[in-house]
């Protein structure tokens, strides 16, 4: 089987860390790094992702992964305030993006939010050989109920997702945890406006379909 293409394939994945709840984050962190070392992911949009002053799981990920990070916070949950462990005191929940190629530039974009003063959605512009490759990681607040109007911040990332300073050769990459069922009406808003699934959403194509 010949090798593929990284030019014009990519592999992207988004993925919900836990941040460090739970006893065992550190034996979860390694299956992580196990599960990111089988995919040989070309870029991941991360959430719940620890950060302290010194570094974080990001980039501890990209180091061992022989990748490119940007991590930018404060995002979705609250950490636990106050902290339940010494592990998770002064550490802050945030968003992330590992790359496969250099990371050129990285903006971190306000919110609203219910549960927190203000989160961050983070757009990086990766150096892809064809061009530009625009990502945005972000993690939505969840709502009380399936019927919740959209939100503000919701929109809020439309606008972020498709400003035409973004336009080029290559698509905008939106990667998250959305906090809600695709059929309510805050997914709505993002996928009447943006949304060019690869797949259906019911499994990855089959062989010879794309």
């Amino acid at each position: 089987m010949s090798a593929v293409d990284k030019t014009t394939h990519l592999r992207v994945m988004t993925w919900n860390l836990w941040w460090r709840f739970g006893d065992a984050w550190r034996e979860r962190g390694r299956g992580i790094l196990s599960t990111l070392t089988a995919l040989q992911p070309d870029v991941v949009g991360l959430q719940e992702v620890w950060g302290t002053m010194a570094t974080t799981q990001a980039h501890q990920l990209a180091e061992q992964l022989g990748m490119h990070a940007a991590y930018a916070a404060p995002s979705l949950p609250p950490p636990p305030e106050p902290s339940g462990r010494p592990d998770q005191a002064g550490v802050e929940v945030g968003v992330a993006v590992l790359s496969r190629w250099p990371i050129l530039t990285v903006h971190e974009h306000r919110f609203p939010s219910r549960h927190r003063p203000e989160i961050v959605a983070l757009a990086a512009v990766l150096d892809h050989p064809r061009g530009p490759l625009h990502v945005v990681v972000s993690c939505l607040d969840w709502e009380p109920e399936p019927a919740a109007q959209p939100t503000d911040q919701t929109r809020s990332l439309v606008a972020l997702a498709t400003d035409p300073a973004r336009d080029g050769p290559l698509p905008v990459l939106l990667t998250g945890d959305l906090n809600a069922p695709p059929t309510t009406p805050k997914i709505r808003v993002l996928t009447e406006v943006m949304w060019t699934p690869g797949w259906p959403p019911t499994g990855p194509p089959t062989p010879g379909s794309r």
